[in-house]
């Protein structure tokens, strides 16, 4: 369910039921994602929903059954890491962006009752926004996680929706989205396997 769906049924008064939502990250920051969990609405520890059915336990555990040989997921990660080697400047830039976007639209300059206090308070509104900071941050994350080979973490933090193709490429199929939705839909293995990606408490919620 949509997070602002999500919002607005549980404002409804309902004593039987309450709804969740599940979101990826997408580059919002902690406060984010703390306030949207107060409202019922998850995020899973990827910025992309889709890279859920990349986790390496579910690759394997679908390589298998299709019959494809391991080595076959070993490759997958490995483009993965070189893809987001070749993006990282692309995907530094959208953090930031979305980082400088939560913080205009979260804070506010502080009300002034002279111009110059006005100047005053815009200055220091604006000395929080650090761009050289959280660019270099970033890329010593991502220049970590690269070096490494951090497969874990890469599928975490790249915000690409076509990493699936990468997939398709290396199973020789067209639809692995589909095939791993199904994949899920009906093995109590391969849900089990990807439990470990969802908040715990959400196990506590009833719904």
């Amino acid at each position: 369910m949509l997070s602002t769906d999500t919002q607005s049924f549980n404002i409804i008064p309902n004593l039987h039921s309450k709804a969740i939502g599940i979101i990826d990250t997408d580059h919002r920051v902690p406060s984010q994602l703390s306030s949207l969990k107060d409202k019922g609405v998850y995020s899973l520890p990827y910025a992309e929903i889709e890279n859920l059915f990349l986790d390496e336990d579910f690759l394997k555990l679908f390589a298998a059954k299709y019959d494809h040989e391991e080595k076959l997921v070993e490759a997958i990660k490995q483009e993965i890491i070189n893809t987001l080697e070749l993006q990282k400047e692309l995907q530094i830039s959208n953090y930031i962006t979305s980082k400088v976007n939560h913080y205009f639209s979260e804070s506010h300059v502080n009300k002034a009752n002279t111009k110059d206090e006005i100047i005053q308070n815009f200055k220091e509104f604006k000395s929080k926004i650090n761009i050289d900071t959280w660019y270099e941050e970033r890329n010593a994350e991502l220049d970590k996680i690269i070096r490494i080979k951090d497969y874990t973490n890469a599928i975490k933090v790249f915000n690409n929706k076509g990493l699936s193709t990468i997939a398709n490429k290396h199973f020789k199929i067209s639809n692995f989205r589909e095939r791993a939705l199904y994949f899920l839909k009906h093995n109590y293995e391969v849900q089990n396997a990807i439990l470990k990606s969802f908040p715990i408490d959400i196990n506590a919620i009833n719904v």
